[in-house]
């Protein structure tokens, strides 16, 4: 048992709403990162804790041990698939892991950055830019925003779209 797990199982002094720390969501990224269910180029979009049943909630008396779970969204990068998960850091170990079809996650932070460096690199938008007198990317700034669902296909469904406003 890692000295995570030893820490989240002694620590029955926390109340089940208690958010995560630092240390349980390195924890439960590493039990994922360790399973067969984490793909080369997955990303994590949100790890927050997973509510216990309403019942422990009520029941919870200070000093309790309580299993603590993380649900966590990922995105596949290698085909743009998501996944939802559950994660027990008490018992070290992938709970659930579950496909969602057709949908897309949340922007990422990192995306942002993405998108504005593969606009600049790329040879229709710089010639775009200087159809209309810029030349230096580094003076342009693109403001990419989530574009949204537009019930298109299915291969639209498995696609990073964002609007990127310049």
């Amino acid at each position: 048992m890692t000295k995570e797990a030893e820490a989240t199982k002694k620590e029955g002094s926390r109340h089940p709403l208690d958010p995560l720390n630092k240390a349980e969501m390195d924890q439960a990224v590493a039990i994922m990162q360790g399973s067969d269910k984490f793909g080369e180029k997955m990303r994590f979009v949100k790890i927050d804790l997973n509510e216990p049943l309403k019942e422990a909630v009520l029941n919870f008396k200070t000093g309790d041990l309580i299993d603590r779970e993380v649900f966590m969204i990922l995105l596949d990068n290698a085909d743009g698939a998501t996944y939802e998960s559950v994660v027990s850091l008490s018992q070290e170990q992938v709970k659930s892991f579950e496909h969602i079809p057709n949908v897309q996650p949340s922007v990422i932070f990192d995306e942002f950055f993405e998108c504005e460096d593969l606009l600049k690199e790329n040879p229709e938008f710089q010639a775009a830019l200087k159809k209309r007198g810029i030349t230096d990317m580094d003076l342009v700034t693109v403001d990419p925003w989530s574009a949204g669902n537009y019930e298109g296909t299915e291969e639209e469904h498995n696609r990073r779209i964002l609007r990127a406003l310049t």
